[in-house]
């Protein structure tokens, strides 16, 4: 089983990480866990421009409960590039956090979340975080 985790630093991610490691068998040698994280270079804010220590970070994090990770840095539209990497390595389920968000905030920026399992045909797993 190869197992796509999506991370951009934020509570959210982590808890999506915590509960995949409760839930899942991430420590087993037959399960492949990659960590991606995506940086849009469009959006002037929150396009998530510190990718590469969330990954650092989230790979640390799973090191110490025994989970072997790799990692995968995309540049692109968040959920297009979660769904590209999670085409291109393999997965066989994507993970991901999503916060608490106003009806606006949703109306305004979409959601991640939704815009995965809109576009993912495989299973996917999405832990919610009340921020």
């Amino acid at each position: 089983m190869h197992v796509l985790i999506a991370t951009d630093g934020k509570e959210a991610a982590r808890h999506a990480m915590d509960e995949a490691l409760r839930l899942l068998p991430l420590q087993q040698a037959s399960v492949k866990v990659t960590l991606v994280s995506v940086l849009d270079a469009e959006l002037r804010i929150g396009g998530n421009e510190n990718a590469q220590q969330d990954l650092d970070e989230g790979r640390a994090f799973l090191e110490k409960s025994g989970v072997r990770a790799a990692t995968a840095l995309r540049t692109g539209k968040f959920a297009d590039e979660i769904v590209r990497a999670g085409t291109e390595l393999n997965a066989d389920l994507i993970v991901l956090g999503t916060e608490k968000a106003s009806r606006l905030t949703r109306a305004l920026l979409g959601s991640v979340a939704s815009d995965v399992m809109l576009k993912w045909s495989g299973a996917v797993m999405i832990v919610k975080h009340q921020s």
